[in-house]
């Protein structure tokens, strides 16, 4: 039979126990806030490039790109799943409410009442020590059965926050890997865009020079100005006795 000092070792440090975990369930709960905070941003990243699929070129850089964000979004919806069941599915156990506590307390008070003359008197503990006696035992088996269930649920809860740790790891890695044949689809795209406009608008800065030409010459064609006027011609007088005009031979 256990003796009062080593009752009372064994239930503090079961209690001690219980709320242990119990704090480490809040604990782990808080360091969930940062990585849910980065998914956020991941799942932003990733509808930000679902947004610019169509500035990217068609070609190898476009296939690589498409296939990296493929496993980027895979990941990020794997962490949420983890993120989620580390929150979520857990029982943890906790003590019995006060007033189921206060009714046990009742409910021994009234068995000794009626039992410690005829079956208790002779063990040399007073009611109230039977008592305090029992309840110890009763809370020791609570709080053993308790912290046997939340330490399990706790480990899980570390289990899937590990599992997100290291799947967010891997989406960074293929974000940042995706960049290169994002910015090199963008940028051929851009110089394509570019390489044709500047075509188009040489295109048109030739044809308008062929049509004034082609519009001068037609002007000086069709449209002829009627002939001038006869110059004036100079008057020719022969000195002889008379002055007598002469008309300059045309």
């Amino acid at each position: 039979m256990e003796t009062k000092e080593t009752e009372n070792f064994k239930h503090e440090t079961l209690k001690e126990l219980y709320y242990h975990e119990i704090e480490q369930k809040d604990k782990i709960n808080a360091r969930l806030s940062i990585p849910i905070g980065v998914l956020t941003l991941m799942g932003s990243g990733a509808v930000f490039f679902i947004s610019n699929l169509k500035n990217l070129n068609e070609g190898c850089a476009r296939k690589i790109f498409l296939g990296l964000l493929i496993l980027y979004i895979a990941g990020i919806f794997v962490a949420v799943y983890h993120a989620i069941r580390a929150f979520v599915g857990h029982r943890y156990k906790y003590l019995p409410k006060p007033t189921e506590i206060s009714t046990q307390f009742q409910v021994y008070l009234d068995y000794y009442d009626e039992n410690y003359k005829d079956f208790f008197s002779d063990t040399g503990s007073t009611k109230d020590e039977l008592i305090q006696s029992d309840v110890k035992k009763e809370f020791c088996d609570l709080y053993k059965d308790a912290t046997d269930n939340n330490i399990d649920k706790n480990y899980d809860k570390i289990s899937h926050i590990r599992k997100m740790s290291n799947i967010m790891i891997f989406v960074m890695v293929v974000g940042a890997l995706s960049l290169a044949p994002y910015y090199y689809a963008v940028n051929n795209k851009n110089e394509e865009l570019k390489e044709i406009q500047i075509y188009i608008n040489g295109e048109e800065v030739n044809g308008l020079a062929e049509n004034e030409n082609k519009n001068s010459n037609e002007k000086t064609s069709t449209k002829v100005p009627p002939k001038k006027p006869e110059p004036m011609k100079l008057r020719t007088l022969n000195e002889s006795f008379g002055l007598e005009e002469e008309k300059e031979e045309e």
